[in-house]
């Protein structure tokens, strides 16, 4: 009986002490638990976040990106809009140097067509007088119906005409015939090719008379002869057989 109640005792303390080593063993498992949980939370937590700054990272490239684009994109504009600016520009000044030299070209068009001015008439011939030109009255006895002189320049100054370029006259025919000029008699004299004026085709040479350059042109049309002495260069001025007004002059200068 005493031994069965110590056996009994003896069972019982073996199960108090199993007990409580699992309970030992329970409370020492805890905090790896806690720690395992507290862990994969950290984890959790972690990736989150890593998550979240990728996403934010994405995001702020993505915004930094269409930035670019979109600066990109007014550049681009920008440097449109200024090459379109300067495309017009050149056409507008193009443009403008174009109505210049038409201008120009019609201001030179204007020039070359002289107003017809007068018409000096006599018995014998009749002569266009352009604006510029004159035809100072004859002195008295010196009248003549044969012949005339223009001289470049106006009545403002009378003197004034001794010094300007001019253009004597001679028109003759079977009543009164002309006497040919005869280049022996000038310093210098040159033959010129012959040149059609007015219908008319001029023979001629320069020359020079009293230092003062000339040019002498002569034609005949059946029995009128025409007889032309143009003075070049004078102090007041030059003319030449280029010029619209004295090609002018020479056309219209006709015998009737």
């Amino acid at each position: 009986m005493t031994k069965q109640k110590l056996l009994v005792v003896f069972l019982a303390l073996i199960m108090a002490f199993s007990l409580i080593a699992c309970s030992k063993k329970a409370d020492d498992s805890d905090p790896v638990e806690r720690n395992g949980k507290e862990d994969g939370r950290t984890k959790d937590v972690t990736e989150k976040e890593t998550t979240e700054e990728s996403k934010t990272e994405k995001s702020e490239k993505t915004k930094k990106t269409e930035v670019e684009k979109t600066e990109d994109a007014k550049e681009t504009e920008v440097k449109e809009s200024e090459t379109a600016k300067e495309t017009e520009a050149t056409e507008s000044e193009t443009s403008e140097e174009t109505d210049v030299v038409e201008s120009e070209e019609t201001e030179d068009a204007d020039t070359d067509q002289v107003a017809d001015g007068e018409i000096f008439e006599t018995e014998e011939f009749s002569v266009s007088v352009p604006e510029g030109w004159v035809t100072p009255p004859a002195m008295e006895g010196e009248e003549s119906t044969n012949k005339v002189s223009l001289f470049k320049g106006g009545m403002e100054d009378p003197m004034a005409l001794l010094k300007a370029p001019v253009i004597n006259l001679e028109y003759g025919d079977s009543g009164i015939p002309l006497t040919k000029m005869d280049k022996k008699f000038y310093d210098g004299a040159e033959d010129i090719d012959p040149i059609e004026i007015g219908g008319k085709s001029f023979s001629g040479f320069t020359a020079k008379s009293s230092d003062l350059p000339m040019t002498c042109l002569y034609a005949e049309d059946g029995d009128k002869q025409y007889q032309i002495f143009l003075w070049t260069e004078k102090p007041g001025g030059t003319i030449s057989l280029e010029d619209a007004d004295v090609i002018q002059i020479i056309e219209s200068f006709q015998g009737k």
